[in-house]
């Protein structure tokens, strides 16, 4: 665990390892508190990077909870705070939210000077080139 890719995490359990205390009445070990959440947190990272996260919004159709009721303006206002709404405006303005490096270079790479410049640069390069430079 110490070899965790987030820095912070590295850092913090470095030099730490899991310590055991024995009594006199039994020689059995036991866990210690902190390498009880040592061991959990391990297990927490290897599920988080396991997985490919995504985020699900869940909107609340009526603040009285009440079955089959729909408040329109309260569910607008959980859009708008969202971000949802902002984002639909910006894709209707028809800006992609994201594009791969590939996909941004194959449709701009003529903004990208010479063809012969930009022949030899990786896809990101040429994206760099294409965005810093002065029309």
């Amino acid at each position: 665990f110490v070899n965790s890719r987030i820095p912070f995490v590295a850092q913090l359990l470095k030099g730490l390892t899991s310590t055991t205390t024995s009594t006199r009445k039994s020689q059995k070990s036991t866990a210690s508190v902190t390498a009880v959440f040592q061991k959990q947190l391990v297990d927490l990272m290897s599920l988080i990077n396991s997985t490919n996260p995504h985020w699900i919004r869940c909107i609340n159709p009526s603040p009285q909870k009440i079955p089959n009721t729909f408040n329109g303006s309260a569910v607008k206002a959980q859009l708008a705070a969202s971000g949802v709404l902002e984002t639909v405006r910006i894709r209707q303005a028809g800006y992609p939210i994201r594009l791969y490096h590939r996909e941004f270079a194959s449709k701009y790479f003529l903004l990208g000077g010479k063809q012969e410049d930009t022949k030899e640069l990786t896809s990101k390069d040429l994206c760099q080139k294409v965005v810093s430079r002065q029309f």
